[in-house]
């Protein structure tokens, strides 16, 4: 820039941003007619864009049709109707992308150049090439669905060849059709919201073509002599959706020339601006001009192009495979190969309509969209892994959900990316496609030459089924963690910015606040709210640096860890091996350090994970600070742990949750308090237990339980004469099993009277052993120093309580059994049983613990989900221990951090040990005084000052530290 020019950043009504270059040489020409432009461009803005959005929306409808009949049914085509093999397929598969994939970058290179054709200069560029696609893909598309008419005798390579000729050709048109669209993009608009908006709007006619498509098949299916399988007789079917779909392409297209016409001419206007201005401002533009190689020295490229390669590629294999797997692993009708897609495509369409409203486009963040997208399609590999017919309509609209917003973010930032570069803007868009293209083919080849032999053999359709629902976990999975590691890499960038570009190094601060407030927009409108602390001051209060203070709480949770769980894993195996020497060995401390590595795990990837998300939003919430870090922390952790101890953790810490759950619903006023209402949850469980006892279907532990609660056997009776020797005692019990009567429709062999007894007896001492040693356990510090106190301790009116609970269920299940067996008709005797047991849950007020009564609730729930999952009435969830664990633990976590008096206390004793009271150092004072979340934190306050330094503070501690 020279001395005597000065540069102005403007900044108008509809949020563009540009660089208005006054010259001081009395030139006012330029300016005057640059503004004159932008007038008029203002005063017309609204009718230019509702025609010309309309317009470029349908421009790639044609293309769209064709591409939903190439990806999701040319393999079925070629394997089921033309009879190919898996190979042959898969090559002509790559064959079209390898054309596609290099016509791309040759057609964009050839659009930016603007080498076209004399007689159709008029049309411009793009649409030049857009109309030269056309006209390729309308001689081509009809004839590849249609099979070699005139080469039906002769050998297959001959077909195979007419199919090569059509299909480059094809994919050339395609190819022209696609570069010139997308480039168009930012040539018509330099809005942001604009530019989504048309892209939203260009996708939601993709999906109204595939529905199109779909509807068409599924019709010309349903119609056909045999709509259940697809062979060789659909020839006609395919080659008759071609021929329709080629007119209707072809119809659009002409509507796309005339509603776009007048941006050509709009289009020559702006291109003899920019030819002025650069005349004017050479120095300046030909630094931030970039020519088509300047582009590989651009790191976003390189990072947006993986990202765009990634997406198609995600969603390319699903929509190739997800027919065979709906006809072979699924084993449905052929009618389905049209309904299940279709239904993916309508959950796109509204999808794309929604982010694709100007107003909502302006308020969404675009990483922050991706980032969930992506979320989204690895929720998907786990439907798959599911493999369950009744949870296939839930996965295909997430499918359609994930992959619109995959396609949308993913050109939307290609289109950041150029930015104002629009001189090259075609190149990008033909060497992303090449990369897209090439990946695509390659690994379509791959594929098919690993596929099984889908022949008619039990065990070969087996594989089939096997490999398809694999190609549909593992590939798009692989695409998802690839996608969100670059995110990641991307999220602190500037999308499109350039070394050299003196407009973005001073609009960047501005476009982060103007993203950080379209979050909070978003943020405000699911109705959260917003704390502008940091991470430090609101979590790891310990130690400012993220990484320094999950160092320190990574320390105290290894030495406590390690201490808790290396001494019950020695005893385990010391019990198991009964040898001192065996039970000190290679997978004792192996255990021990797994163990101790994912209880550690919990609590470091939980603080990590509030930073990062601090750090993508810049701000934080209940939910990222609370349940959804904490999820994540959780369901990270317990895939560390030994598979055979998560159904131990998931039951206890679901238990956990519930009753936290139960105690923050009466403490919000969600629930009402209900005196005794832990009776309700305890007579549940209990009943449905004995139900489950009678029908043997409890496994052992559970089992052996229910027979020491309620003493259901004989044998449980007091023996006489064989350990009491006592003559009174013998004495009573003679006269309890000889002197009182029976039901006849009891089954015990004494009385109803000694039968109720003499169970209770039994639990009595068994309690009372149980509770003495409980006692001896929590008081035994003061068996050195005072062991006075320490007998005063144990022998106390709490003793009782235990064994004197124990003692009265049976004594209750038994005389309501005796008693329904008396006067209830014999066919209904076997509800006896279960009635006797609910009641019996009136003895929960001799003992009111909340954990135990959920514990007997939980378990029956457990038992009765495999009960109907054993009847297929309910879906069979592989993992639904990890699942049932990162919720409850999530929960809990979140708890402990926000209103911890509501946590149990031991439980809360135990993370406070964990990590090295670090707990307590959570900030949650800030969220009581700051911004009312609705939370109770300042019940448990603990007496632990919180050192805050305010130089790396957001927000002044004196507003809540002094409270």
């Amino acid at each position: 820039m020279t001395s005597n020019e000065n540069f102005i950043v403007v900044r108008n009504t509809n949020e563009e941003e540009e660089d208005v270059n006054i010259s001081q040489n009395n030139d006012y020409n330029i300016l005057n007619y640059r503004s004159s432009n932008e007038n008029r461009e203002n005063e017309n803005n609204s009718t230019i864009f509702r025609k010309e959005i309309l317009g470029f929306s349908i421009g790639h409808f044609y293309n769209d049709l064709c591409s939903c009949m190439w990806f999701t049914y040319l393999m079925v085509f070629l394997e089921k109707v033309l009879h190919f093999s898996s190979k042959k397929s898969g090559f002509l598969m790559l064959v079209g992308q390898v054309a596609d994939g290099l016509s791309t970058p040759t057609v964009g290179f050839l659009s930016d150049g603007g080498y076209i054709p004399n007689f159709l200069k008029q049309f411009g560029k793009r649409v030049s090439w857009h109309l030269i696609g056309t006209v390729a893909v309308g001689i081509s598309f009809p004839f590849i669905f249609s099979g070699c008419w005139f080469c039906q005798n002769l050998s297959e390579w001959i077909k195979m060849l007419y199919l090569i000729i059509c299909i480059s050709l094809f994919q050339f048109g395609w190819a022209s059709v696609q570069i010139s669209h997308l480039a168009l993009i930012p040539e018509m608009s330099t809005c942001q919201a604009i530019r989504t908006s048309m892209q939203s709007f260009r996708y939601a006619f993709s999906m109204i073509a595939n529905v199109l498509v779909f509807t068409l098949l599924y019709y010309l299916f349903q119609t056909d002599e045999k709509p259940e399988i697809i062979d060789e007789n659909d020839l006609k079917n395919f080659s008759r959706a071609g021929l329709i779909l080629t007119i209707i392409g072809l119809s659009t297209s002409f509507l796309f020339y005339l509603l776009t016409k007048s941006h050509w001419k709009i289009s020559n206007i702006q291109n003899n601006e920019i030819s002025i201005l650069q005349n004017e401002n050479n120095n300046i533009y030909n630094n931030n001009r970039m020519i088509w190689y300047k582009w590989f020295k651009n790191f976003q490229y390189y990072l947006i192009t993986i990202l765009y390669m990634l997406c198609r590629l995600n969603v390319n294999v699903s929509q190739v495979y997800f027919p065979f797997y709906i006809i072979i692993t699924l084993k449905m009708s052929k009618s389905y190969v049209a309904i299940l897609p279709l239904i993916i495509y309508i959950s796109s369409f509204f999808c794309s309509i929604f982010i694709g409203i100007p107003w909502i486009s302006k308020k969404l963040n675009k990483k922050t969209t991706f980032m969930f997208g992506v979320f989204i399609a690895i929720l998907n590999c786990v439907f798959f892994y599911c493999n369950h017919k009744n949870l296939t309509f839930i996965l295909v609209i997430f499918m359609g959900i994930s992959q619109s917003i995959l396609l949308v973010s993913s050109i939307s930032l290609t289109a950041d990316l150029i930015n104002k570069n629009t001189e090259s803007g075609a190149f990008v868009y033909g060497s992303m496609s090449l990369f897209d293209k090439f990946s695509n083919g390659i690994i379509f080849q791959i594929i098919e030459t690993l596929n099984p032999n889908c022949v008619s053999t039990k065990e070969a359709n087996i594989d089939c089924s096997q490999f398809y629902r694999d190609i549909l976990i593992f590939i798009p999975g692989f695409c998802g963690i690839v996608m969100f590691i670059i995110l990641l890499i991307l999220i602190p960038q500037k999308i499109g910015k350039r070394d050299n570009d003196i407009e973005n190094e001073i609009l960047i601060e501005n476009d982060y606040i103007e993203d950080l407030k379209n979050i909070k927009f978003v943020a405000g409108t699911l109705g959260l709210r917003i704390l502008n602390g940091s991470c430090y001051e609101i979590a790891h209060t310990w130690n400012p640096n993220c990484e320094l203070a999950i160092i320190d709480a990574v320390y105290d949770g290894l030495v406590f860890s390690f201490k808790t769980y290396f001494p019950l894993y020695f005893i385990a195996s010391l019990a198991a091996k009964k040898n001192l020497k065996k039970a000190i060995n290679y997978k004792l401390f192996v255990n021990s350090i797994r163990s101790t590595i994912f209880l550690t795990c919990n609590m470091c990837f939980y603080v990590y994970g509030i930073c990062c998300l601090h750090k993508l939003l810049g701000f934080t919430t209940v939910p990222t600070t609370g349940i959804l870090t904490a999820s994540i922390a959780s369901f990270l952790a317990i895939l560390i742990e030994n598979p055979y101890r998560r159904h131990a953790l998931a039951i206890y810490l679901t238990n956990l949750a519930t009753e936290t759950l139960y105690r923050q619903g009466i403490e919000h006023g969600y629930l009402p308090r209900i005196p005794y209402g832990e009776i309700i949850p305890f007579s549940i469980g209990l009943g449905g237990l004995m139900y489950y006892y009678q029908k043997k279907k409890l496994d052992g532990f559970l089992n052996k339980i229910i027979e020491f609660i309620f003493r259901n056997k004989d044998n449980e009776e007091i023996k006489e004469n064989k350990y009491y020797n006592i003559k009174k005692i013998t004495y009573c019990l003679k006269y309890l099993r000889e002197n009182f009567g029976k039901s006849k429709n009891c089954t015990h062999k004494n009385s109803c009277l000694s039968r109720s007894i003499e169970g209770s007896i039994k639990n009595f001492w068994w309690g009372l052993l149980a509770s003495i040693f409980l006692a001896v356990i929590g008081n035994i510090k003061k068996l050195p120093r005072k062991p006075i106190n320490f007998l005063t301790s144990i022998f106390t009116k709490k003793l009782l309580k235990i064994p004197i609970f124990f003692s009265i269920i049976p004594s209750i299940q038994n005389t309501v059994q005796c008693l329904l067996n008396k006067y209830i008709p014999e066919k209904y005797k076997h509800l006896n049983p279960i009635i006797g047991a609910s009641i019996s849950g009136l003895s929960f007020p001799l003992f009111p613990n909340l954990s135990i009564s959920l514990y007997f609730l939980w378990k029956f729930i457990e038992t009765f989900y495999k009960d109907m999952m054993e009847k297929e009435y309910f879906p069979r969830i592989k993992y639904w221990k990890v699942l049932l664990y990162t919720i409850s633990t999530g929960y809990v976590l979140s708890i402990a951090v926000f209103e911890p008096h509501l946590l149990r206390k031991g439980y809360y004793n135990f993370l406070d040990k964990l990590t090295g009271q670090k707990i307590r150092q959570f900030n949650r004072r800030i969220f009581d005084h700051i911004v009312r979340f609705g939370l109770n934190s300042n019940k448990l306050y603990e007496s632990k000052t919180i050192l805050i330094d305010t130089k790396y503070a957001l927000i002044n501690p004196a507003f809540y530290l002094n409270t």
